[in-house]
């Protein structure tokens, strides 16, 4: 459909000076902030910094349920009210 996701694992080249900028520059040049929720993404912090990031860029961010954990107490800070959808429990690659 002509959408481009990008994933820092992927798409910062090896050898970049700073991980956490080109993370930064990514997410603010996004057009929406995809959450993948997952037992792995409660016991992120970095996930947390990436969501505040997108906050506050303004980015919409659209929460991805794809395991069956509950959402973590970091994550329903900022999902707790928002609709999200459910990715039938199959984990990220599933998705891609």
């Amino acid at each position: 459909m002509g959408y481009r996701c990008w994933i820092a694992s992927r798409d910062i080249a090896p050898g970049t000076a700073s991980y956490p900028r080109a993370i930064t520059q990514a997410i603010r040049a996004s057009r929406l902030f995809v959450v993948l929720l997952s037992d792995a993404c409660n016991a992120s912090d970095d996930v947390l910094n990436e969501i505040t990031l997108a906050k506050d860029a303004k980015v919409p961010r659209l929460p991805v349920r794809i395991d069956e954990a509950p959402i973590g107490d970091g994550l329903l800070y900022f999902f707790s009210q928002a609709q999200r959808l459910e990715g039938g429990g199959q984990g990220v690659d599933a998705l891609l």
